[in-house]
């Protein structure tokens, strides 16, 4: 699977690739259309400049991307991708992403945040140990698409009572996986006894259902999502 990675610097975009060769790489809204430029052998750009002249202003709009004859989408499904940084950029004060859809195609979207459904894969716990007799300690692997992450927060909502509750993780690594994957490690510590407290405090019409999914929790070693 031929490999690409994607970088931004302020206002531009890079697609990077050894092993590939695109042929009329170009960014594409309806009937109009910009080429990439080619700067060497392996690398090509667009601007943020020309992104926007596609996009219209102060809506949620998207940019599609097209190489070859035949208009290919670029799809996680036929390259390896990567981003090396973060797929933000800024043009006439309005952010610009460069992001993964639900069926993996890339695109380029702005006034509006990537879903983060696409770029999950899957997560599971990897190990559970007690430490001093009332701190459960949880280490976690979350698989994404595309890109590494280094921040991840726990949070807990009561809808009806519009109550949240966060807990903080921390980052172990992340490793570069197959098929544009990355596997990131995490690990939480719950105090057991302020955990319940703060369950009680939130979900107090349905204290005992949530005392039973931790207890099975502790002694199944279950995951529950």
């Amino acid at each position: 699977m031929h490999k690409i990675e994607i970088r931004t610097e302020k206002d531009e975009c890079y697609f990077i690739s050894r092993t590939f060769n695109f042929v009329k790489l170009v960014i594409a809204k309806g009937k109009n259309e910009i080429r990439f430029i080619k700067v060497d052998d392996f690398t090509w750009k667009i601007t943020g400049k020309d992104i926007a002249s596609l996009m219209k202003e102060k809506q949620e709009d998207r940019v599609f991307i097209y190489y070859g004859i035949k208009k290919e989408q670029i799809s996680v499904d036929d390259f390896d991708i990567s981003f090396i940084n973060s797929p933000k950029m800024k043009i006439y004060n309005t952010e610009i992403y460069i992001y993964l859809t639900l069926d993996n195609k890339i695109r380029f979207i702005w006034n509006q945040f990537p879903s983060a459904k696409s770029y999950i894969q899957n997560a599971q716990i990897t190990d559970i140990r007690m430490q001093k007799k009332q701190n459960l300690i949880l280490n976690f692997q979350v698989v994404t698409k595309c890109i590494p992450i280094d921040k991840l927060n726990i949070v807990t909502i009561n809808r009806q009572k519009q109550a949240t509750h966060t807990i903080e993780t921390k980052y172990i690594n992340s490793r570069k996986g197959e098929n544009s994957t990355f596997i990131n490690s995490f690990s939480v510590t719950y105090d057991i006894v302020e955990a319940i407290k703060k369950l009680l405090e939130l979900f107090i019409m349905t204290s005992t259902i949530m005392m039973l999914l931790i207890l099975d929790l502790l002694f199944n070693q279950k995951l529950f999502l």
